[in-house]
């Protein structure tokens, strides 16, 4: 649920959609020495390059574990902290590549409200359990133009078709932007 941060991140720092990215096998250095990283994606195929747009739209691990490869993990962190997620209080080595495959823990409130933000123009608004008389502080996170690259990757039903087929569950029969999410158990 936390790559399309990376990819907003990626897109702020000057990647756009048609970025190409590599969806084959890979192996990344780890904080261990000598031990090496090899992300999988879920159905265990490889598809080669690909389009930013078609690995986000299809949640694939291989090319969003290269992306934050590429922009870094302490950066990555720091967005997403920026976004509100409170409970990413260890280090970017703690976390490592993962951390955009789901190897933190986030609360759920704050997980939508970050999202919320591609829906804002990339305005995040914080989180309040109980109607306010004064609204909650708001902040802009990112432009609106990765915003709307965010959504309209993950409300792009052709996109996706390679990796969950048409007619799936994630198809509405309205524009929605959808994500899967797997926690580190599948869950």
């Amino acid at each position: 649920a936390l790559k399309p941060f990376t990819y907003a991140l990626a897109f702020e720092e000057g990647e756009t959609p048609a970025t190409v990215l590599p969806d084959v096998p890979s192996e990344f250095p780890t904080g261990e020495e000598g031990v090496l990283y090899r992300p999988r994606n879920y159905d265990q195929h490889f598809r080669g390059p690909l389009l930013a747009r078609h690995a986000l739209a299809g949640s694939q691990n291989v090319p969003a574990v290269a992306l934050v490869a590429s922009v870094g993990v302490p950066n990555v962190l720091r967005f997403l902290r920026s976004l509100g997620f409170s409970t990413l209080d260890k280090t970017g080595a703690y976390y490592g590549l993962g951390l955009t495959l789901g190897d933190a823990e986030v609360r759920l409130d704050e997980l939508v409200a970050a999202y919320s933000a591609f829906a804002r123009g990339g305005t995040v608004v914080a989180p309040t359990m109980i109607r306010q008389p004064v609204p909650s502080a708001s902040h802009v996170r990112m432009s609106p133009r990765t915003a709307f690259w965010i959504s309209s990757i993950l409300s792009d039903d052709d996109a996706r078709a390679y990796a969950f087929g048409r007619g799936s569950s994630l198809e509405f029969p309205f524009q929605v932007a959808v994500k899967t999410g797997t926690s580190q158990a599948y869950h």
